[in-house]
């Protein structure tokens, strides 16, 4: 006597079923996870090249210029004639630009976060040297050197410096005076300007914040 064959039974079925499900999580799981690795890393690379292009033409622009003429707010309806009043900085949330500052390209910042006068800013008018026909140097008209674009509902704008696009990924904008130590420390008398650039980028998987801060010596700076 022939003996029939047992087929599968639906027990067997459900447990084949499960552990194929498991092994489809688990590999789903380790791909997504790669993807948001490597996602990360492309646009972190490439915020780190930005941030290398607005650290460059920054800098230059602090060693030709003589100092800050004027500078516009972050809501672009108050203007802040820098060379002719001393300028009162704006508190902020300090708490939110120490917490963008404590990790820059994957290291603790040791700058001191104790000062909570920050200025976030819209446009920044600079003052340059010029030669005069008869070879005298006099002080030119000012420039737009630094100007942030972006609409009220949006979190991300572009910043522009010497009327060129470096960045259209940019957060927030902000300055404070080089003195902001001294008891008259303001934008006025100060040699330098300390400035704080958050890039954010959202790509896929990944969301990436990074933030950048610029020391810009004024080489030519104007003394009354």
């Amino acid at each position: 006597m022939k003996k029939k064959k047992n087929g599968v039974t639906l027990i067997e079925m459900i447990i084949v079923l499960a552990l194929m499900i498991m092994v489809l999580s688990i590999i789903s799981s380790m791909f997504i996870n790669g993807s948001k690795v490597f996602s990360s890393s492309d646009v972190k690379s490439a915020l780190q090249i930005e941030t290398q292009k607005i650290q460059e033409k920054i800098s230059k622009i602090g060693m030709e210029s003589i100092g800050i003429d004027s500078i516009e707010d972050e809501d672009g309806d108050s203007s802040i004639d820098v060379l002719d009043k001393n300028t009162e900085l704006v508190d902020v949330d300090y708490d939110e630009v120490k917490s963008k500052l404590t990790d820059i390209d994957g290291t603790k910042n040791n700058e001191d976060l104790t000062k909570n006068k920050w200025l976030s800013i819209r446009e920044m008018k600079m003052s340059f040297y010029e030669e005069n026909d008869d070879g005298t140097i006099s002080m030119g008209t000012p420039v737009t050197m630094i100007e942030y674009r972006k609409d009220s509902d949006a979190k991300i704008g572009t910043l522009l410096v010497d009327g060129k696009e470096v960045s259209a990924n940019v957060e927030s904008i902000r300055i404070k005076p080089g003195n902001i130590d001294d008891d008259n420390g303001t934008f006025k008398n100060t040699n330098s300007i300390l400035i704080n650039i958050v890039l954010s980028e959202k790509k896929g998987y990944s969301n990436v914040e990074y933030p950048i801060s610029i020391d810009v010596k004024f080489r030519n700076r104007f003394i009354e």
